[in-house]
């Protein structure tokens, strides 16, 4: 018989086999996206993300980088924001992953990054080039989350995928959880778009 004082013994075991960072790591920032898929010649060739913060980090953000307390950063503020809150990014691959044809694709590198603040909500808005794709047939599996947990990413409910420039006829996206694929000590699946000829949108 499954007592209780057995489930809180399964569990102090558990919880003890969980590093304490990792129990330390619950998300601290809370970031919500969208994302448009831009094609040339039919072929994707860049994806533009739109984060939105929280009003916490959003407060932290503007105390820190509108030094003249606006409400928008300047041509210099918008450098110094960049390079102290931003670039850094790039060692989690902007959190963001890509996957074709079998293939994690791990940005390093942006083609453009923009932030502006509206209504006290920080927006970052940044490009991630898109290499060729060798198999044009196969979906493209689009995907962001923070393998760490500190900060936590979302959809938008609200037109999370969109496309733009010279789409193909039938182009959509699957929103789904990738239960193949876990982070964060094995706990979480990631929610992915599947964009694929034809496609229709659902949600998970």
């Amino acid at each position: 018989m499954h007592t209780p004082l057995m489930y809180t013994l399964i569990l102090s075991i558990a919880l003890a086999l969980i590093p304490q960072s990792a129990l330390r790591a619950h998300p601290h920032v809370f970031i919500t996206s969208t994302m448009n898929l831009c094609y040339k010649a039919e072929q994707p060739v860049r994806l533009d993300v739109d984060w939105a913060f929280d009003d916490g980090f959003s407060a932290m953000i503007l105390e820190d980088y509108d030094t003249n307390g606006d409400g928008s950063f300047s041509p210099k503020e918008l450098s110094t924001l960049k390079s102290e809150a931003f670039d850094y990014l790039s060692e989690q691959h902007y959190f963001t992953f890509i996957t074709h044809s079998g293939t994690k694709n791990h940005p390093v590198t942006i083609a453009s990054f923009h932030c502006e603040a509206k209504d006290g909500i920080v927006v970052y808005r940044f490009s991630i080039p898109i290499a060729p794709l060798q198999n044009k047939g196969e979906p493209l599996r689009l995907s962001q989350y923070d393998p760490t947990n500190y900060s936590a990413l979302f959809l938008s409910e609200d037109n999370p995928v969109t496309f733009s420039g010279d789409v193909p006829q039938g182009v959509g996206f699957t929103l789904r959880e990738n239960t193949e694929e876990t982070y964060y000590f094995g706990m979480l699946h990631p929610i992915e778009a599947v964009i694929s000829p034809g496609g229709k949108e659902t949600r998970p």
